[in-house]
Parts: structure tokens; sequence; C-alpha cells
């Protein structure tokens, strides 16, 4: 075997035995994984900050849509390294929380002002961000091409 093919399989399964031991941001409190979202947005890592049931109908839309990995992980990584906001009518209910999110400062994204409602729930001992309705409506309107179909009328 070629000595650069098998520097290649040594750095390859080096890279895998080393992240199969990391677990992964984790968060303590629904503050926390506000935070780590931020720290961790653009990265795979933010996907460890998300219900399993978010992931799953997540991964469901993606195979429908043709979304590539990249794409999801951006669609996670929802507060910009730079954005400041503030947690308003913080609801903690067991291993259920919800919150409003509100944007306090103008972003790339012109984030100011904006309001956005999120669910949290506690698996595994942390808190993690539940999208799966957003994203089971999102599957749904795929499947029905309603989306194309918006895009259509508006053109």
């Amino acid at each position: 075997m070629n000595p650069s093919v098998r520097i290649g399989v040594i750095a390859t399964l080096l890279a895998v035995i080393v992240s199969c031991g990391s677990k992964g941001p984790a968060a303590g409190s629904p503050d926390e994984v506000l935070l780590l979202v931020k720290k961790y947005g653009g990265t795979g890592d933010v996907m460890d900050l998300y219900s399993a049931d978010t992931i799953r109908q997540m991964e469901q839309y993606m195979d429908a849509s043709g979304m590539d990995e990249q794409s999801a992980v951006n669609t996670l990584s929802f507060i910009a390294g730079e954005a400041e906001y503030a947690v308003q009518n913080l609801v903690v209910n067991g291993e259920n929380c919800s919150m409003d999110l509100k944007f306090m400062k103008a972003g790339p994204e012109k984030s100011r002002g904006l309001l956005l409602k999120l669910t949290m729930v506690k698996e595994k001992g942390n808190w993690r961000i539940d999208r799966s309705a957003d994203f089971r409506e999102l599957f749904k309107a795929h499947k029905n091409r309603e989306t194309e179909n918006y895009l259509n009328r508006i053109r």
C-alpha cells in the first residue's frame, strides 16, 4: 500500500476514534442552551442542542427535500455570534420549558425586534430545543408542494 494512502487511512481512523469519544455540548439550563447555540452555531455540534424528535423530523425533511447537512446546521444555528437577546415569559414545568426570545440588536439577519417562541425538553438530563413540530409542518408543506406553489404565486 502506498505510504501516503496509509497515512490517510490512519488519520481518518484517528479522527473517527477521537470524535466517537466526544459527546458534544450539553446544557444544564434553558439559558445555557441559548448560549451554546450561539457558541456552536455553524458547526455540527449545534445538533446536540436539539431534541431527538427534532433531529428525526429534520432528517425526514432533509431526505424529502434534498437539503444538505450544512444547510440544516445553518437552520439550527439561529443565534448569530454577535446577537443580543432577552428571554421573556420563561415557564419551566418539570421536563418542559417555553419562552419568548426577543432579539435586541440588529445582527447580520436584521433580527432586531424579532420575537421567537421556543420550547425545550429535558432529555437524558440535558435541556434541548424542541422544534419537531416546525419540521413536521415544513415536511407537510413540502409534501403538499405548498412551498413551491406559494413561490410560484408570488413570482
